[in-house]
């Protein structure tokens, strides 16, 4: 077996899928923030590691050094090319890579025309399950439509342009109620166009809630939205 050594953040949730699906395959060890770049060195040598896979890309790589004689793999995801912070070292630490692993087309784009990431990149969509439920008629039986919307108020996600469709179904006199979670900067934003645009009998924000409140409220809802301007929704979240 080969020695692979993932550096992280955190032990998330996606982390521990993701490393279980690796510890299938190859001997993993795992590191997280925060690490130097002794113990990273340390690590490889007493461990035999052949391959370095970090991410994301804007902090957790930042602590990779390019003195690594080893392939590293980079995960990027898109809050990583969105973000406008000067803490992190975008070009520095793409350049660190052998190759790229990204979840969607729009960030593969980004990477070759933006930062002139010349090596491989591996789009892997995190919508693997958009087949699955594509395949799936949709029947909605209930005379009045209920949804439930949980995504962060960030430039990164595109939260105003789903009420804009929500307020299509205000237009064409379709009965629904929206239960909106997630907080951010852009909340106010939301919260302004929602009471110029659309019926506050139909609309509820109810901002960070926890993980059992928020599970309760899909479980009696029939729509459920996640909006994005570039990455999905993994099979983990829904």
């Amino acid at each position: 077996k080969t020695g692979v050594l993932y550096l992280a953040r955190k032990m998330g949730i996606h982390d521990r899928r993701f490393t279980k699906a690796l510890s299938e395959k190859f001997k993993v060890e795992i590191l997280t923030l925060p690490f130097d770049e002794k113990t990273i060195n340390d690590l490889i040598a007493e461990k035999d590691i052949k391959l370095v896979v970090s991410g994301p890309l804007s902090d957790v790589m930042n602590s990779v050094s390019q003195k690594l004689k080893i392939p590293v793999i980079g995960i990027s995801h898109a809050f990583d090319i969105h973000l406008e912070s000067q803490d992190y070292n975008l070009s520095e630490n793409i350049s660190k890579c052998t190759a790229i692993i990204v979840d969607c087309n729009h960030l593969k784009d980004i990477l070759v025309n933006q930062y002139k990431f010349p090596k491989k990149i591996f789009v892997i969509p995190y919508g693997c399950d958009v087949k699955f439920f594509n395949s799936i008629p949709l029947s909605i039986r209930e005379k009045k439509i209920s949804i439930v919307m949980n995504r962060n108020w960030t430039l990164n996600h595109n939260n105003i342009y789903v009420l804009k469709n929500i307020k299509k179904l205000q237009d064409n006199n379709i009965p629904f109620n929206c239960t909106i979670f997630g907080d951010g900067p852009l909340l106010n934003e939301g919260k302004k166009f929602a009471l110029k645009n659309l019926n506050p009998g139909n609309l509820t924000f109810r901002g960070v809630q926890s993980t059992s409140d928020i599970a309760d409220a899909m479980k009696s809802a029939n729509v459920y939205i996640s909006a994005s301007k570039s990455d999905g929704t993994s099979v983990s979240l829904l």
